[in-house]
């Protein structure tokens, strides 16, 4: 799947229906509020790089471990919905660019 064309429209498909699982489906308070902030793709569809981020936690590193190990269902979820031959394998990454933002606008007001 080498269209850029096409791998947005992937990426986009993956990231509304990836939220909706995780928003919706995964009800374990160990993992918490998730924002799904971006996704990479690789050219064959085989992984999907998740960048996260968790609101309302001091512990997201502990979160993001439940995240994964829930991870084969999300999987199982997204290829349901999904219309694509293949479902790529969900990676996630913590993404803590919004907690290096806080920290700088703490450090410009002073």
């Amino acid at each position: 799947m080498s269209n850029p064309n096409n791998m947005n429209r992937a990426k986009a498909l993956i990231a509304k229906h990836l939220t909706e699982i995780i928003l919706k489906e995964i009800k374990d308070p160990k993992i918490g509020f998730v924002s799904v902030n971006e996704i990479e793709v690789s050219s064959d569809l085989g992984v999907a790089k998740v960048y996260v981020s968790f609101l309302g936690t001091k512990n997201k590193n502990e979160n993001l471990k439940h995240l994964v190990a829930a991870s084969g269902y999300i999987r199982s979820s997204l290829a349901k919905v999904l219309k694509m031959k293949k479902t790529p394998e969900l990676r996630f990454f913590l993404d803590d660019s919004f907690d290096k933002y806080e920290h700088l606008n703490e450090l410009l007001k002073h």
